[in-house]
Parts: structure tokens; sequence; C-alpha cells
């Protein structure tokens, strides 16, 4: 220890030394803190937006598989009901057509009946 004008000097630092060293450490702590925080973050966002993208695209994907089943047996019902249609429509033409000529050979078979049958004087 060397004497200087009455004063003990020893190999410490002084005050404002310690002070700038234990606040410049306490800063490098509190920026290693803030970018870890805001690494956090980050990483979370990320994740949470890429699991969001990936059940929209998987939402979106069901989303089309169904309309796109919906619509095949919506075709099917709308061609099985247009085949039905057709094939009542065809069975009444034919029992119209069958019971028309049904009924003009029966009538015709009548009028030939009267035709051919002597008419009778009533009695008053």
């Amino acid at each position: 220890m060397e004497r200087d004008n009455g004063f003990t000097r020893d190999d410490q630092p002084g005050l404002i030394p310690n002070l700038i060293g234990v606040t410049a450490g306490f800063v490098e702590q509190l920026v290693h803190f803030s970018y870890g925080i805001a690494r956090d973050v980050v990483t979370e966002v990320s994740t949470g937006v890429g699991a969001t993208i990936d059940w929209l695209e998987i939402t979106q994907r069901a989303g089309f598989g169904i309309a796109r089943r919906v619509h095949e047996r919506t075709s099917t019902l709308v061609s099985v009901s247009l085949d039905a249609g057709e094939t009542t429509m065809f069975a009444l033409t034919g029992s119209a057509r069958a019971t028309s000529e049904g009924a003009t050979r029966l009538v015709s078979q009548t009028v030939t009946v009267f035709a051919n049958t002597p008419v009778q004087p009533t009695p008053h």
C-alpha cells in the first residue's frame, strides 16, 4: 500500500468504477432477459401461427371433401329421381293408351251389339 497525502490506497477500485461495473452487469442481464423473452414470444407465436395454418388447411380440405361428396350424392339422387320420373311417365302413358284402346273397343263392341239388335217398341 502506498501513502499519498496521508490517505491509504489499496488495489480496490473506487466507488464510481464499482457502480459502473455493477450497472453494466445489470444492463447485460436485462438485455439477455429482454431478448430471451422476445425470442420466446416469437417462438410461441410462430408455433401458434403454424398450427393455425395447418388447422385451416385441414379444415379447408375436409370442407371441400364434404362438398364433393354431397355433390356426388345429390347428383346420384337427381339421376335416380329423373329415371323414376321417366319410367313413371312411360307407365302412365302406356296405361292411358291401353285404357283408351280398351275403352274404344268396348264402346265399339257395345255399339255393334246394339246396332245388330233389332229395336223393339216398348209398350206405353
